[in-house]
């Protein structure tokens, strides 16, 4: 829902202070990490998750986000530049034509 709402450009279907409250106070354990719900044990995917909620929710310590595909932007653009770079060394053109970055170009605005 979070993720929604962070692509639709709107956060009025998602209550954000009693999102980060619960993902703070409930599922973040005190040794660090966030588990899959209360009193679990914190985990790798649950805390990058937890790490992503609280990034579109807006914590202004960690980076934007990309919500469609679940990483920084930042490692959205250098991922862009290493596969411009590595198609040209190839001599494989830019693969302008699979698709597959039109989406991450209409998600940023470029």
């Amino acid at each position: 829902m979070i993720e929604r709402a962070q692509m639709m450009d709107s956060s009025y279907a998602v209550n954000m202070e009693p999102s980060r409250t619960y993902l703070t106070n409930v599922t973040q354990h005190r040794i660090g990490g966030f588990s899959k719900y209360g009193g679990g044990h914190p985990d790798i995917f649950h805390s990058y998750l937890g790490l992503l909620a609280l990034a579109i929710l807006g914590d202004a310590e960690l980076k934007d986000v990309d919500a469609g595909l679940c990483c920084s932007k930042e490692t959205v653009r250098k991922l862009g530049l290493a596969r411009n770079g590595s198609s040209r060394e190839k001599g494989h053109g830019t693969f302008e034509s699979d698709g597959f970055w039109d989406t991450i170009q209409r998600s940023d605005g470029t």
